[in-house]
């Protein structure tokens, strides 16, 4: 945060404000596309550990994708909108669970 000109006050305005400021979604937009990549990235994990612990990762991987999503739609502000889900998520995080792995 402070590479990018952000303190701990300026997050605890935002959260006092109940929204992020520019600053503070841009900085999140940011470090989202980095925590994707790395979901990503890890997603190949699933085909070389033991079936179970497979069906795991991909739970978490395809959860965490979505809830990546959510933050995106609500302009990266989890201050306002905190991104959940819910069983209206039940498509699309079964479509991600079985997507093979990257």
């Amino acid at each position: 945060m402070h590479d990018a000109g952000l303190s701990e006050a300026d997050v605890a305005r935002s959260v006092d404000a109940g929204h992020a400021s520019h600053a503070l979604a841009h900085f999140l937009a940011g470090q989202l596309q980095r925590a994707r990549a790395l979901l990503e990235s890890g997603a190949v994990l699933s085909q070389r550990v033991p079936w179970r612990l497979s069906l795991e990762l991909r739970a978490i991987v395809a959860g965490g994708l979505r809830v990546a999503d959510r933050l995106r739609a609500a302009g990266h502000d989890p201050i306002a909108h905190r991104p959940s889900l819910g069983w209206r998520d039940a498509p699309a995080l079964a479509r991600l669970w079985w997507q093979a792995p990257k």
